[in-house]
């Protein structure tokens, strides 16, 4: 009830029922959001060592030459090469012997220090090829003994003429560039000891007899990336330590 002045007036039905029953109000309606989808994880890059190029390796045949063949000596040739060049490989290192004037009793050689990853790399090479020895223990490989890292290449061809494939790395933009090379080539004296050099070559894998089987790497090119210093003697090896000609 109400009261106006001294007179108390009854509530009325609608007044009745809006007191008991009150309006109303609307609330705030939250309404839920799905989170935002993660980001897509990339994956991270392989590791790969400061300094060392990576190198991929395109498929290999091997395959005799005319004149290996009766030797039993395969080379490798690049799949995806329409040339008929044989596919040649790469290291760099410090000469650690070097043999490469003229004489036609004795192969020209040269020995470079490489490094483990590099002997790791090639002799998978190997291996990979079809038929291949080079899992045996007695698979002759061209490093030298006991001494890690070291290859043994060697020239066989034109011997009464100097290793004629050298050319000075430091004076070459483009050390791939073949005309850019005999544009800055090099005598075989000036590969001395201690000069660090890329040497590229080719491997020959071959079986004399069932109970004898190896490679051979054989010498492409030399460039001569750092030169020694005129105080460090000279890698040339006297006729007796010196390989002869055949394998």
């Amino acid at each position: 009830m109400s009261r106006r002045g001294n007179k108390f007036i009854a509530p009325t039905l609608p007044d009745i029922i809006t007191i008991c029953n009150p309006p109303l109000v609307p609330m705030p309606v939250r309404v839920a959001r799905a989170p935002p989808p993660p980001a897509p994880v990339q994956a991270a890059p392989p590791l790969v060592p400061t300094g060392v190029p990576v190198i991929e390796q395109t498929p290999l045949i091997w395959r005799h030459k005319d004149v290996d063949i009766e030797l039993g000596s395969r080379f490798p040739y690049s799949v995806d090469d329409d040339a008929e060049g044989v596919a040649d490989f790469e290291v760099r290192g410090k000469v650690v012997k070097s043999f490469l004037g003229k004489d036609p009793m004795y192969n020209q050689n040269l020995n470079l220090k490489a490094t483990a990853e590099d002997v790791s790399r090639i002799k998978a090479i190997v291996r990979a090829a079809p038929n291949s020895d080079a899992g045996r223990p007695s698979f002759e490989w061209p490093f030298e003994a006991n001494k890690e890292g070291v290859f043994k290449f060697v020239n066989k061809d034109n011997l009464k003429f100097d290793f004629a494939e050298i050319f000075d790395a430091t004076e070459t933009s483009n050390i791939y560039d073949v005309a850019e090379r005999r544009r800055h080539s090099l005598e075989a004296k000036e590969v001395r000891l201690g000069s660090r050099a890329i040497v590229e070559f080719t491997i020959a894998i071959w079986r004399k007899k069932p109970e004898r089987s190896g490679c051979t790497f054989h010498l492409i090119s030399v460039g001569v990336m750092e030169h020694a210093r005129d105080n460090v003697l000279e890698g040339f090896q006297s006729p007796k330590k010196r390989q002869r000609t055949g394998r």
